[in-house]
Formats: structure tokens, sequence, C-alpha cells
């Protein structure tokens, strides 16, 4: 199988549209998961591993303070595979190199998580309240305030969405990844949104298998949201992440490899 990501050019999406920063893509989702599918190749199976321990950890410690850098050593993963360079299970727990600038993203998401969900929450409990035992008042209130909290949670969410691996290719500062991945994702709102509805719509599908189908799914998810952010950002391929240590050595075993 030839490797997908040889060279920026291949990807359709670039063009002369977008910013000197970042370009305009398409949806492509299914598309995605298969060229996510294809960079994993033998290794499907320890980015599943790789994915699932960076959800558990992430989420063992309140106000995310391990989410972040269990996201940028997850996105490490993926940087390292798209080169050709065999991935380590251990390269995951890397991301704790930029353990500040993930944490503050991370702060900086849940602040204003909190800012505009949280009244909206507040007032639909008022209203609940006030419904007492009225079954239509309190279906009519769900029906009312649920889709907005979901609408509004991926309008707070689509803007963080390339901050973590800015972080990782680039060594941005925290607010510097959240500033640039802000203009990038509403630049691209409506193809995000696409993708997003997809991947919501798979791994909803694979928790009907028991929850089993969608941890199978989440390498192909996430190694979908990274191969538009190398689109995006027309991220070189060959080069090392800024989170590498340039003084320090690739080990042989780590050497970039060909696909055949």
């Amino acid at each position: 199988m030839s490797n997908p990501f040889a060279a920026p050019d291949e990807f359709s999406g670039f063009g002369p549209q977008g910013s000197e920063e970042f370009r305009r893509i398409s949806a492509r989702p299914i598309e995605r998961l298969k060229e996510a599918k294809a960079m994993l190749g033998d290794q499907y199976w320890l980015f599943v591993g790789i994915c699932l321990i960076a959800i558990l950890i992430g989420s063992l410690v309140p106000l995310g303070i391990m989410t972040g850098p269990m996201m940028c050593g997850m996105y490490l993963c993926f940087r390292y595979r798209m080169n050709g360079i065999q991935v380590r299970f251990e390269t995951l727990f890397k991301g704790f190199d930029v353990f500040l600038n993930s944490l503050l993203v991370m702060l900086i998401f849940i602040a204003i998580s909190m800012a505009v969900m949280l009244p909206l929450i507040i007032f639909m409990l008022l209203m609940l309240a006030t419904a007492g035992n009225n079954e239509a008042q309190v279906l009519g209130t769900f029906i009312t305030i649920y889709p907005l909290i979901i609408f509004l949670s991926l309008v707070i969410y689509i803007p963080f969405i390339f901050a973590f691996p800015l972080i990782v290719d680039r060594g941005t500062g925290a607010w510097e990844s959240v500033t640039l991945s802000a203009r990038a994702a509403w630049h691209n709102f409506g193809p995000l949104c696409g993708m997003l509805f997809v991947h919501y719509l798979v791994t909803m599908l694979g928790m009907c298998a028991c929850y089993v189908g969608a941890i199978l799914i989440m390498p192909l998810t996430f190694g979908a949201l990274f191969t538009v952010y190398h689109e995006v950002f027309n991220s070189p391929v060959n080069v090392p992440p800024a989170t590498c240590n340039p003084n320090t050595m690739v080990s042989p075993q780590q050497q970039p490899q060909q696909w055949s």
C-alpha cells in the first residue's frame, strides 16, 4: 500500500484557497477514516491501546489535568507514524514534556465551557423545577434546551480541535495554539462539522456493540482528525515535530521507514 502522506500536495484540499497560516479543506469524512487506517497500517492495534489508555488516564483527574498531556502524547504518536516511524507505547507519555502548555489549553477550554454552559444548565434546572409534575412542560424543556446544549458544545469544542496537534507539531504556546486553532477551525467550520457528525454516528454504532466497536474506531477518528490538521496547516511530513529534542538521536528501531 502506498503512503497517502508522502507529500502535502497529494491532498485534494490543497489549493489557492485559505490564508497563509492555514488552508480550507473539504469534509470527505469516510475517505479520511480510510486514510487514517492506511496510515496506522500494522500498528493499528497498538493505537487502539494508545487511544484507550489516553482516554482512561485523561479522565482520572478532574479539570483536565491529565487530559492535555495525554492528547499531546497521542497526537505525537500519530505524528511519528505519519513520518513512517515505528511507534512505541511509551511515546504516549512524551505528552508530559509539554505538560504546562497542554494544561493551560485545557483550563482555557474548561473556563469558556463553564462560562457558556453553566448559565444554560442552571436555566434548564430552574425550568424543570418550576414544571413540577407537568410532564408536557418537562418534555418541552428538554426538547428546547438539550439540542441547544449539544450545539453550543460543538461550537465550543471545534475552535480547540487543532490546539494539541499545534503544541506537538510546532511547539507553540498555549494561547497561540488556541487562537491559531480557532482561526483555522472557523475557516473550516462546515467541513469539520460534517466530519464530526459522521464520527459521532460511527461511534454510536460502535457503542451498540457493547462499546467494543467504539473503542476500535477511536484510532481512526483521532487519526482522521490528525490528517485534517496535517492538511489544514500543510504540516511537513519529513520534519521532526517540535516536541522532539533535536539533540537526541533517533534510535535505529525508530528510523523513518518507507511504506510499500
